[in-house]
């Protein structure tokens, strides 16, 4: 009979191991921790504490325990090479890397990382990820430090175009407008060489009855050093300018037309802004210093008269842009 009666308890006794059992399997699930490396809110960058928000709201639990804790999530985030980041997310197990997975953006800012850095660490933490086999571990690579504290250094293009419209005064009888059409080649990130073409609208000068029409068209070359940053850029521009002073007239007892030599040293100050990647929009500002400053004459009434010369200093201004390639 006590036999018989103590089958009720032996069940209830295995009723309760499997309870305990169940309980201790849930307990034993692995914690994860958090650990941010790189470029923080400072840059734009979710930080350490966005990012637990973020995948917390997105698995609606508390994603992350404290350290230590069994497993680890690693994420660093820095600029690459050009404009945009990269983020580098790593599940470690002690030595062992358990998953790693990589993200890269091309926006000008770190939060266009956000959301697809939340979302593959929301998965990478609500999945159990598969262990690889066992190896030696590897020592954790250093993070690639951002060239810059707030932004990306734009990346290195060698050649350029560029496009603006000029006004000068003191070449011509009157202040006029011009084209500069120009190419740009450069050895260093800070130096280029560059050489234009440049055509400036005739100007007239009465001379009594008659008149006199007088016009620049020139090529040259100069020598580049500045600064390039991710938005601004300024830069001195040196060089020179060889071309031809042509004029013709109107009205005078035999109308002839001329040509002179016109050379000139330049000296330009540019700023710039960028407007995309590649585009920049240009302001500049300097002088044409006229090495020939050759006086055109003319004879009216058997009188011999000057009807213009160049100004030794030339004042120039440009407003136009120039495409990276």
């Amino acid at each position: 009979m006590r036999a018989d009666g103590s089958r009720p308890w032996l069940g209830c006794a295995a009723l309760l191991a499997a309870l305990l059992a169940a309980s201790s399997g849930r307990a034993a699930e692995p914690t994860i921790s958090l650990r941010w490396l790189g470029a923080g809110p400072e840059s734009g960058c979710l930080g350490q504490r966005g990012l637990s928000r973020a995948v917390s709201e997105s698995l609606g639990r508390e994603a992350f325990s404290r350290p230590p804790a069994d497993r680890e999530v690693v994420v660093w985030v820095g600029a690459r090479e050009g404009v945009g980041f990269r983020a580098l997310i790593r599940v470690r197990d002690g030595s062992r890397v358990l998953g790693e997975r990589e993200l890269v953006s091309e926006g000008a800012s770190c939060s266009t990382l956000d959301e697809p850095l939340a979302f593959a660490v929301a998965l990478m933490v609500d999945s159990e990820p598969l262990p690889e086999p066992e190896s030696e571990p590897e020592p954790e690579p250093e993070p690639e430090r951002p060239r810059e504290k707030h932004a990306p250094e734009p990346a290195f293009r060698r050649f350029e175009l560029a496009l603006s419209a000029v006004g000068v005064s003191g070449a011509l009888p009157e202040p006029t407008l011009g084209l500069d059409f120009g190419a740009e080649l450069r050895a260093l990130r800070w130096l280029g060489v560059r050489g234009h073409v440049v055509g400036l609208w005739p100007r007239a000068r009465e001379l009594g009855p008659a008149e006199a029409r007088f016009g620049v068209y020139a090529g040259g070359a100069a020598l580049c050093p500045g600064f390039r940053g991710e938005r601004f850029a300024a830069l001195v521009c040196l060089g020179f300018d060889w071309g031809s002073l042509s004029t013709d007239t109107d009205g005078l007892d035999s109308n002839t037309g001329d040509s002179r030599r016109f050379l000139a040293t330049t000296a330009v100050a540019e700023a710039r802004l960028r407007v995309t990647q590649r585009l920049w929009l240009v302001a500049s500002g300097g002088a044409l210093i006229p090495h020939d400053r050759e006086r055109f004459t003319y004879r009216l009434d058997g009188e011999r008269r000057t009807a213009f010369q160049p100004s030794a200093v030339c004042p120039r201004l440009g407003l136009g842009a120039a495409l990276e390639l």
